[in-house]
């Protein structure tokens, strides 16, 4: 049996936080580190020793050279397409309510976002990969990237492909996004939706579980996940994940306290990813997912750090000396 090996697709960009819940616009200096949903999804698989490369666009300059380093020292192999162009930054605060949480992006003209194909490499990995993942912030980049998004499903014959909509609002508007999306459908094996992007972004259904069981009949998806997460930083919150078949359904529910909430939903897909890969047991895969976002949303950054004895054997919390 050929060992599980997961391929994403995606843009990472430098992130950078004011330190102790300051603002972008009074900081006098900040915390830099790498984020990125399609990467943070590989993070958070190969900390599950589920095998994972990511794809990706970047220059030749150290700020790319961050993102390779981070992107490896968790794991993850690195296939990218060289380009002249830039790496992307964004910017996050993270303040305790009534600020809540504040992301501003600088990510015009990234190298990703410039990308329309695969080169041979890139293609090379996507036909011997058994799972393959990208979103609708890839989808949403450029206007070559739903090309972009159409060769690298099309190129994995045998793999189990995951998309996850992830609606932006800062990346294109509703139509755009709904749009793109419903024309790449019929590609994906596994859709990774949240209750506004089935019922209001692609506007399925009013109700998202019948929303999910629609999809699946109309484009046979093998199932829905619909994940939630609520919860204000400094607060404890709720992460639940729902997955829906066309015969079932089963919800999971972990809470945890909020110290940085970014990066958790790609936390909780990487371990579903992971975990199903390893057992095809969907159940057990939702349990995990639900773990693993509730364990990173008590880290500051976007990228993973647990282990699979955190997120698989929840019970052993005792003081380890």
């Amino acid at each position: 049996m050929m060992r599980a090996h997961l391929c994403t697709l995606g843009e990472a960009m430098i992130r950078l936080s004011p330190p102790d819940g300051r603002r972008v616009a009074t900081a006098v200096g900040f915390d830099a580190s790498v984020g990125g949903a399609e990467l943070n999804v590989a993070i958070a698989s190969a900390a599950l020793g589920m095998p994972a490369t990511w794809l990706s666009s970047l220059p030749d300059n150290p700020l790319a050279e961050r993102i390779m380093r981070a992107a490896r020292g968790a794991g993850v192999t690195v296939v990218v397409a060289p380009s002249d162009s830039r790496v992307g930054l964004y910017f996050v605060e993270v303040g305790e309510e009534p600020r809540g949480v504040s992301v501003i992006y600088d990510r015009a003209v990234s190298a990703m976002s410039l990308l329309d194909g695969l080169n041979e490499g890139m293609r090379a990995v996507v036909s011997d990969a058994t799972v393959l993942y990208s979103s609708g912030i890839t989808l949403g980049l450029g206007p070559g990237s739903e090309n972009l998004l159409r060769e690298f499903y099309e190129g994995g014959a045998n793999s189990l492909k995951y998309f996850e909509v992830n609606y932006r609002s800062k990346l294109w508007s509703e139509t755009e996004a709904r749009d793109a999306t419903m024309r790449l459908l019929n590609l994906f094996d596994v859709l990774v939706a949240s209750d506004h992007d089935l019922t209001d972004l692609l506007s399925i259904d009013p109700d998202p579980i019948v929303a999910a069981r629609m999809l699946i009949a109309q484009y046979g998806h093998q199932f829905v996940l619909i994940p939630r997460r609520w919860g204000r930083v400094g607060e404890m919150g709720s992460n639940t994940l729902t997955v829906v078949t066309e015969g079932d359904e089963f919800t999971a529910e972990c809470p945890g306290r909020v110290v940085d909430p970014v990066g958790a939903g790609d936390a909780g897909t990487g371990a579903f990813i992971a975990i199903y890969s390893a057992t095809g047991d969907y159940r057990l895969a939702v349990e995990a997912s639900v773990r693993a976002s509730a364990f990173q949303q008590t880290l500051a950054g976007d990228a993973s750090a647990f282990t699979m004895e955190e997120i698989t054997n929840p019970s052993e919390r005792r003081i380890r000396r």
